[in-house]
């Protein structure tokens, strides 16, 4: 396994709970390291995405700024996930690390 996103939202245990709900049996796939990862990669992405475009949708300008900028830090952890699990590898991880116990 190579690792998780980097921001720490979508972890591999939240991957594994979102599979289990959908069958009580893991895919034939589970297997398969590689393959494993690339689904992972791939519902990373689409769980960030889904993210961004939700919060893109509200009205930061009208927000408090505190909100406003909370909401940014996301998003922007969110597009970091999504380059992350598009490149495939995850030297940016120990940055996620970091930054999550900065916080």
């Amino acid at each position: 396994m190579s690792g998780t996103a980097p921001s720490g939202l979508f972890g591999r245990a939240a991957f594994e709970r979102d599979l289990l709900e959908r069958s009580p049996r893991r895919p034939t796939w589970w297997a398969d390291p590689q393959a494993r990862d690339a689904r992972y990669r791939a519902w990373v992405q689409a769980e960030a995405g889904g993210m961004v475009a939700q919060l893109g949708r509200l009205e930061l300008a009208e927000a408090e700024s505190g909100v406003a900028a909370s909401v940014r830090r996301v998003m922007a952890a969110c597009a970091e996930d999504m380059a992350w699990a598009e490149a495939g590898s995850g030297p940016r991880e120990q940055d996620g690390d970091a930054r999550r116990d900065a916080a």
